[in-house]
């Protein structure tokens, strides 16, 4: 396949996400929070088939998918966030507030990741509860965001497999574990 066509099948974004850990108080490991490396990329996310042969890099436990994407820094351990639905905030947003108002909040409901992204103030929460455009989210902002600012509704995949399938940098094949 050529690398227009494999770019024309490329149909959906994601970030790549890498863990970072800390130790918590107690000197325990702390659960690790997942900054995006850049921008978007593009990606193709298809579900897993069942007894399709194993590749190269075989199959993982639990995995729900594949990603195909062009080659970049993808490691075993990353998380793709890949967007589903894209908002504009409709009010100012700031450090602490666990309610976030959306222009339309239609398409989306509890549990869905709501991801905001402006330079270096990117942060990823779960939508607890939504109610005419108030999207109540948890933990509380690390970061204030401004009205009319870009924000997200993202599915996370745990990336389980990365392999180079094509060989010679074509491509990647991920198998990825969906979070929910």
């Amino acid at each position: 396949m050529s690398d227009e066509a494999f770019r024309s099948v490329l149909n959906e974004e994601a970030w790549v996400c890498r863990p970072s850990t800390r130790l918590a108080g107690d000197l325990t490991v702390a659960t690790p929070t997942y900054e995006a490396m850049g921008q978007p990329q593009r990606v193709r996310v298809r579900p897993a088939t069942e007894g399709v042969q194993a590749t190269v890099i075989g199959r993982a436990p639990g995995e729900t998918g594949v990603v195909y994407m062009e080659p970049g820094d993808v490691k075993v351990g990353d998380r793709l966030e890949v967007i589903k639905l894209r908002l504009r905030l409709a009010g100012d947003a700031t450090v602490g507030d666990a309610v976030v108002t959306v222009e339309d909040a239609g398409g989306m409901g509890a549990g869905a990741r709501f991801h905001l992204h402006r330079g270096a103030d990117t942060e990823s929460v779960a939508v607890a509860c939504i109610a005419d455009g108030a999207l109540t989210v948890t933990p509380p902002l690390r970061y204030s965001h401004e009205s009319g600012e870009d924000a997200w509704i993202t599915q996370a995949h745990d990336v389980e497999g990365v392999c180079d399938e094509a060989g010679q940098g074509h491509h990647l094949k991920l198998l990825v574990r969906a979070i929910t």
